[in-house]
């Protein structure tokens, strides 16, 4: 993975940070800010700042944090993208509520048992 995203010539990086891959994004932060030095990072989802705790302070001081759902994220995160003024955070506001696309015969097969996201 690093080969692939290193190879490009991204102009932003954006990782969503879980419990199960923060371990993993955090190993690839290390080595990204090393091959590809101006490219903005920014990572969001449920364990983005705690990662972000637990970086080196040369790997953390390349990171942007948004807390909350990206949909909702401020506006101003995308026009300081745009003109390479990434601040350290930004927050999300309250995102409207989707309508659950899964009806309740969709869980009798192989979604039986399983955590669902959408």
């Amino acid at each position: 993975m690093l080969r692939r995203i290193g190879s490009g010539e991204p102009e932003a990086l954006f990782f969503s940070v879980y419990i199960w891959n923060s371990l993993y994004i955090q190993r690839l932060l290390s080595d990204l800010v090393k091959i590809l030095p101006d490219t903005p990072i920014v990572l969001g989802g449920p364990q983005a700042g705690t990662l972000v705790q637990n970086l080196q302070s040369q790997v953390s001081r390349r990171c942007t944090v948004v807390h909350g759902e990206i949909e909702a994220v401020e506006k101003s995160l995308y026009h300081d993208l745009v003109g390479k003024k990434l601040q350290r955070k930004y927050n999300c506001g309250k995102t409207k509520t989707f309508k659950n696309p899964y009806r309740k015969d969709d869980f009798d097969g192989p979604l039986q048992n399983r955590q669902i996201y959408y």
